[in-house]
């Protein structure tokens, strides 16, 4: 089953879950997106032993659409479907859909508890944008890409990963 995002609500700077998340992002926060679905994963509530306790960070590109909610910020809720509207945007795919098994690599989707590769990789995907989509993300039944590597893990279902927050950072 793949879940359906329905709406994303800023995350006020007064909050104190903004001032954690900009510490995280080492001051580099711009913005913060609380993502709500319309179907919660299957198992979501039912095990919560199942999902890891540690937040992931899943870095993906974008289509401009950023800079445009930063240019014209809102204080509601955004239908997730109206996020920029173009459908070859990642970021406005994963709004929609979570994450989608045939959007991604065939290893599954990837994913890191530390920052840095999920940076890399939107900065690959963003071009030239000078900022970058971060979703942070909960996950289950983890498998780490390259035992004894780099801190790269990844699932295979879109069933165990849920992305909960989009957070919108300067590049460095």
């Amino acid at each position: 089953m793949s879940v359906k995002g329905a709406h994303v609500e800023p995350v006020r700077i007064s909050t104190l879950e903004f001032q954690i998340y900009d510490i995280v992002f080492s001051k580099q926060l711009v913005a913060l997106y609380q993502i709500s679905y319309t179907e919660t994963v299957v198992g979501s509530h039912a095990d919560e032993a199942q999902w890891h306790k540690e937040a992931f960070f899943h870095g993906t590109g974008h289509c401009g659409c950023l800079q445009a909610r930063i240019t014209n910020p809102e204080n509601h809720m955004v239908l997730a479907h109206q996020w920029c509207g173009s459908m070859r945007c990642a970021t406005q795919g994963i709004l929609n859909h979570g994450h989608l098994r045939t959007m991604c690599a065939s290893n599954g989707h990837f994913f890191s508890p530390s920052l840095t590769i999920p940076r890399e990789f939107a900065a690959k995907k963003s071009g030239v944008h000078q900022h970058l989509p971060i979703f942070i993300c909960r996950a289950r039944n983890i498998t780490r890409h390259k035992p004894g590597g780099d801190d790269v893990y990844y699932v295979a279902n879109d069933q165990d990963i849920l992305p909960f927050y989009l957070a919108i950072v300067r590049r460095k």
